[in-house]
């Protein structure tokens, strides 16, 4: 880990991916915190396909994504305007978190306004997963819903939600 962290933080990603090959290799406990840097920066450098193309590499190898491999993808996806599949990610973000984990404001706000109006039933799935994994209270959920079916954005209201995340 600390020596793809390194390779990262001078931008070679070249070199990290083979240090990641070569830590594969050894078919060591799948430990996803170690190609989380890589994930992380295909991500940040838009490269989300890449990021993708190795988690789903990695699940069919057994290993199971953390919160933040979730995280990094909707991220990415949100980057290159994939909001469907920045909200999935952010589905399975929440099923996976530890408590007291809650999703970033941009992230959060992208994926509702994604959801409102049209998408009312997802919307709904999508708030009821929050309260179910204790993200959000009981109250803060009804507001959320609320903004959800409006079809329309109110200030007061987001940013009331904005203030609970």
């Amino acid at each position: 880990m600390a020596m793809i962290s390194s390779l990262l933080k001078f931008d070679d990603i070249d070199a990290a991916e083979k240090v990641l090959e070569e830590w594969e290799s050894q078919r060591l406990s799948y430990d996803f915190r170690v190609p989380n840097f890589l994930i992380d920066a295909y991500c940040r450098k838009g490269l989300t396909e890449k990021a993708e193309a190795l988690v789903n590499k990695i699940l069919t190898k057994g290993g199971n994504p953390l919160v933040d491999t979730w995280f990094y993808l909707a991220n990415g996806y949100l980057e290159d305007s994939q909001i469907p599949k920045a909200v999935e990610a952010l589905k399975k973000a929440v099923l996976v978190c530890p408590p007291n984990w809650k999703p970033s404001k941009n992230t959060l706000a992208t994926c509702l306004e994604y959801l409102e109006g049209n998408r009312v039933v997802e919307g709904g799935e999508f708030i009821r997963l929050l309260q179910t994994e204790g993200i959000f209270s009981v109250g803060v959920c009804k507001r959320l819903q609320s903004y959800i079916e409006d079809g329309k954005p109110q200030p007061n209201r987001l940013g009331e939600i904005e203030g609970d995340v």
